[in-house]
């Protein structure tokens, strides 16, 4: 039992992480910027090698951690362009829990938003990128080029 539970609960928690970084994806247009969010001042980044600044990571996995802050900093005004997600003062298995209680509006309030949104906007594009992705990234390029090829025909 030594081995085996550690093992389990560990397996489970790691899954449960990674899981609830990559929540939010606007499946529509894929980018780096909309497959995941930050999460910053928060109790996680100082015990997870800054791995809230999970967007960052995803741009460059190659970035040294400790560089994590001040790249986001550099970086904010184009993840403010792209309108990847920020959550101030809360962690992803906090983000995860109010994903799963359906309590968006308190994630609404712990967002880091500049863009011209309400609360309501927010949590509107929060259930967008929430829903399902059922068409891979192969199969909507196939229905892309089979729309631009009839679209030349039709020329």
């Amino acid at each position: 039992w030594g081995i085996i539970v550690p093992f389990f609960f560990t397996q489970t928690m790691l899954a449960y992480g990674n899981f609830g970084q990559h929540q939010f994806v606007e499946g529509g247009k894929p980018s780096n910027y909309r497959s995941t969010y930050n999460v910053v001042d928060c109790f996680d980044n100082t015990k997870s090698f800054q791995d809230g600044y999970h967007v960052l990571h995803h741009l460059n996995s190659r970035n040294h951690w400790s560089l994590f802050p001040e790249t986001f900093i550099k970086q904010v005004d184009r993840m403010n362009e792209e309108k990847a997600l920020t959550f101030l003062g809360i962690g992803f298995f906090e983000v995860s829990f109010w994903i799963y209680m359906g309590r968006l509006d308190i994630l609404a309030d712990k967002a880091i938003t500049p863009w011209d949104m309400s609360k309501e906007e927010l949590i509107e594009m929060m259930k967008e990128r929430l829903k399902p992705i059922s068409q891979t990234a192969k199969q909507r390029s196939k229905i892309a080029a089979e729309e631009n090829l009839a679209k030349q025909k039709n020329l």
